[in-house]
């Protein structure tokens, strides 16, 4: 913070010079003048004084500052997407989202990428494929989360989905989906927050059964974002 230190800077500054003053008042009226011992010894006090009161300031506003952030951090809003669910037959993902936290957030803008790619070799995949069967972006604006409120399930159509790409050989397909919800924590001196999510399909060939498990939103959310144009294009 610049102006505590400019503070620190010049007192530290009128220490010294004080001092330097004191130094030179002394050598030249010492012997004549027994007034010049207390005249600088006082201005020596004042300057230490005035030092050792800004430090025990500074040291209490870092304190109360380290309080209040422990507080925020203690009981603001935390909104996070917990583990999906995808039914084959409706062909549609379905995210929950919650508030964690103990006060309730402002509004809240969700936006969900989907990508579905297809491959001819099984299991081979990544989100930054060419071959892709179907992509979209939605952007959703929810009301203010409650704290310990029930989930909220957001669906999210995956159009591209092919039952005959899951095989006993193995999957030759893959789903991607990866978003970010930004809302307030309500605290308004924390400023905007984020919560970055991303899920790809796997599949069991023996259940013959697709599931969604975590992947990189650093990486698979900037890919899907490149691919749909966002925030240019307009989301569907």
């Amino acid at each position: 913070m610049a102006g505590p230190n400019i503070i620190a800077l010049g007192l530290g500054v009128g220490l010294g010079a004080a001092a330097a003053i004191a130094v030179i008042h002394l050598r030249n009226h010492w012997r004549n003048d027994w007034r010049a011992w207390i005249e600088s010894l006082s201005l020596l006090a004042v300057v230490t004084y005035s030092a050792t009161s800004y430090f025990q300031w500074r040291a209490l506003t870092v304190s109360n500052e380290q309080t209040q952030r422990g507080f925020r951090i203690a009981n603001r809003a935390y909104l996070a997407a917990g583990q999906p669910s995808f039914d084959q037959k409706t062909r549609r993902f379905t995210l929950s989202i919650r508030n964690h936290g103990h006060l309730p957030t402002g509004s809240v803008d969700l936006v969900i990428h989907e990508a579905t790619l297809d491959s001819t070799t099984a299991n081979v995949i990544s989100a930054d494929a060419n071959d892709v069967a179907e992509a979209h972006w939605r952007r959703h604006t929810l009301a203010p989360f409650p704290p310990d409120s029930d989930a909220l399930p957001i669906a999210v159509g995956i159009h591209g989905y092919a039952e005959d790409k899951y095989t006993p050989q193995g999957a030759f397909q893959e789903i991607f989906v990866a978003g970010r919800i930004s809302y307030n924590d309500a605290f308004s001196e924390d400023g905007p927050q984020s919560y970055d999510f991303c899920y790809q399909s796997g599949y069991n060939p023996d259940l013959q059964k697709l599931y969604f498990t975590p992947c990189d939103p650093g990486t698979v959310l900037l890919a899907l974002e490149k691919r749909d144009g966002y925030p240019e294009q307009t989301g569907r």
